[in-house]
Parts: structure tokens; C-alpha cells; sequence
């Protein structure tokens, strides 16, 4: 049971960067977002705006999981109950 856990909770560390990784990109390319992906790159970038310069990003990470948590992850959860 612990180690599936640990399994979900590095899934969804990684679903979490790579949303991150993608609105950085759309940032530094000045590429427009596409409307499909427009209402998770305005969450994300809610939470953890893109980077201009180097800064800590460990509590911002923290927050963008909680709101990954209570988004996605709980709603569905709860749509299995």
C-alpha cells in the first residue's frame, strides 16, 4: 500500500512539472497557448508564474500539487466512490 502511494505521488509530481515545463515553454517562445491547454496554463501560471530568473520553485511546486490534489485527483477519486 505504501509503495503504491509513493508511486501515485511521483505521477503526479511529474504531471505537475510537466504542466510547468509547458507553460514555460508557451512563455519563453511567445507562443500563444493553444484554447484546449488556455484554462491549465492560466491555472498553473496562477500558482507558479513563468520564470523570468532563477528562484526558488519548492513552495510553489508544493501549492500547484494541493491544487492538482483538489482539481483532479480528489473530483476524481470521488467519481469512483
Amino acid at each position: 500500500m505504501a509503495q503504491e502511494r509513493g508511486r501515485e505521488r511521483r505521477e503526479r509530481v511529474m504531471e505537475a512539472a510537466l504542466a510547468v515545463i509547458a507553460s514555460q515553454a508557451f512563455f519563453v517562445t511567445d507562443r500563444k497557448v493553444p484554447p484546449a491547454l488556455t484554462t491549465l496554463v492560466e491555472d498553473v501560471r496562477a500558482i507558479m508564474p513563468p520564470m523570468k530568473e532563477a528562484r526558488p520553485l519548492a513552495a510553489d511546486m508544493d501549492r500547484l500539487l494541493a491544487a492538482f490534489q483538489a482539481k483532479v485527483y480528489d473530483v476524481a477519486g470521488n467519481a469512483r466512490d
